[in-house]
């Protein structure tokens, strides 16, 4: 039996959140289920490489909590790529791999900025900017960011919807949240770490806010 196995790491300081995807032989062909992230990492990797009735399967581990906003559907079609690639020894270049990505991830944000996937990429936080692009941010805090699953579900898709339907009603909620961003981030840079831990909370209760 021939099987094939990658790994996505994302890295901090104290913790190390893994994603791993092990692509092994399958009895029947895969099948491409359109409302699936794996399904479609899988589906657009054996497109881009010309590979039809593919009989493989794959097996995720994951200790990324699913259907919280933490990237878990980017991280894991990553890890998927990449092992489709390794399984059938091809090479997978960096920008082939982050287009694949982000149409999978079209499946959980309908028009994904590609900014999941260049967080899962980097060992860095980046910052984005609609038409403007990518930029990585320093990072040299004498504090922790505490993440608690609340186990509570969410649904990246639905809350866009929610958001566009909306109208001009959000726009005051999207710029208040655009200036919490940028207080934050020179909370950072100037390593006031309380006054950024307030600007995430306040974030939290705006985005909670504009989708109530």
């Amino acid at each position: 039996m021939r099987w094939f196995m990658a790994t996505q790491q994302s890295l901090c300081r104290f913790l190390e959140v893994e994603v791993t995807c092990r692509v092994v032989p399958a009895a029947t062909p895969w099948r491409l289920f359109e409302e699936d992230t794996l399904s479609m990492a899988v589906y657009a990797s054996l497109e881009y490489l010309n590979i039809k009735d593919a009989c493989i399967r794959c097996q995720i581990d994951s200790a990324i909590p699913e259907k919280r906003g933490m990237g878990s559907s980017a991280a894991i079609s990553i890890a998927a790529i990449r092992a489709v690639f390794d399984y059938y020894q091809a090479e997978l270049p960096r920008d082939i791999l982050e287009i694949l990505v982000n149409r999978a991830e079209m499946i959980a944000h309908m028009n994904p900025s590609g900014l999941d996937a260049k967080t899962c990429l980097s060992d860095q936080p980046i910052r984005f900017i609609k038409n403007v692009g990518f930029e990585e941010l320093a990072m040299d805090l004498s504090a922790y960011l505490v993440i608690a699953d609340t186990g509570v579900y969410g649904h990246t898709r639905e809350a866009i919807q929610v958001v566009q339907s909306k109208g001009k009603e959000a726009l005051p909620f999207l710029y208040a949240l655009g200036e919490l961003t940028q207080q934050a981030e020179e909370a950072i840079k100037t390593k006031r770490c309380c006054e950024a831990g307030r600007d995430f909370n306040k974030s939290t209760w705006k985005s909670k806010r504009n989708r109530g």
